[in-house]
């Protein structure tokens, strides 16, 4: 194998992570200046360096599984996993989650979650980690005209906090990811850059969202939490602030039963932490 060298972070290597975000991923200046500010900590991101080219990457964002039975168990989520493509197909990812298994399952971290961005990710994360599906979403995409004339329930612009406060709430009695005040605001601000933002929604009970365009006809819901009966109008009224063609919509399994949709799997996870829980935010 060639001469790479698998290290943590270092506090001038965030910079040299930008050719693996854009090239991977398709990231921008302000994604990167966001990254850098809210998340990139040396201690949380692995690397796989050949000279001075930083060639693979890996961070670990810390997160709290909030069970059901109201206990709190401290994990990380396993976040921007990239190889450069010329550096593919040499088990470099591999090594790089290995070694954030190691220097963290049973130290200050009980599990490691992540999303897999394609459905045939899960079996490469269990092979590689022990990871299996743990975490579960109901999504669906509703074209706008669908939604006829429901009344609309205001979005009103929030921050990170109050957004956790009513966050936590809505969910409230389930396994979940807590996700604190600083992954709330990288989340905002990766909502924001997409023309959305964090909403509060004054119903029968207190709901949210996190909303953004993916196109310039779509608007996704990273996030829909409110009482059952206020959904239509919570989607109303993110309609007349932001106005799409069509939604595509994430909420918990427990919800939008009544809208149609398929449950399906969005995470998985190390140990034996949870096995119907809900991860929500996924930081994208």
């Amino acid at each position: 194998m060639d001469n790479y060298v698998l290290r943590s972070g270092g506090p001038s290597d965030a910079p040299g992570m930008r050719p693996l975000w854009q090239s991977c991923f398709g990231d921008t200046e302000p994604f990167f200046r966001c990254y850098e500010e809210r998340v990139y900590r040396p201690d949380r991101v692995e690397l796989a360096v050949l000279g001075e080219e930083i060639v693979s990457m890996v961070t670990v964002i810390p997160t709290v599984l909030q069970t059901a039975a109201g206990i709190r168990i401290p994990g990380g989520y396993v976040y921007g996993v990239a190889t450069l493509p010329e550096h593919r197909e040499k088990g470099l990812a591999s090594r790089l989650l290995q070694r954030a298994m190691e220097r963290r399952l049973g130290r200050d971290m009980d599990f490691l979650c992540l999303v897999p961005d394609t459905p045939e990710l899960y079996a490469y994360y269990q092979r590689t980690m022990g990871a299996r599906t743990a975490f579960y979403d109901r999504e669906f995409v509703l074209e706008s005209a669908a939604l006829g004339s429901v009344p609309a329930l205001c979005p009103v612009p929030v921050t990170a906090e109050p957004y956790r406060t009513i966050r936590e709430c809505r969910l409230v009695g389930t396994d979940h990811l807590d996700w604190d005040d600083t992954a709330i605001e990288f989340q905002e601000e990766i909502c924001r850059q997409g023309g959305g933002g964090l909403y509060r929604f004054d119903g029968k009970v207190a709901g949210c969202a996190a909303a953004q365009y993916i196109e310039e006809d779509t608007l996704l819901l990273n996030e829909l939490l409110a009482a059952e009966e206020d959904l239509p109008g919570c989607l109303a009224g993110l309609l007349t602030q932001l106005p799409a063609q069509r939604m595509v919509i994430r909420m918990p399994a427990f919800l939008g039963a009544s809208l149609g949709g398929t449950v399906q799997p969005m995470g998985c996870m190390t140990g034996e932490c949870a096995q119907t829980g809900y991860l929500g935010l996924d930081l994208a």
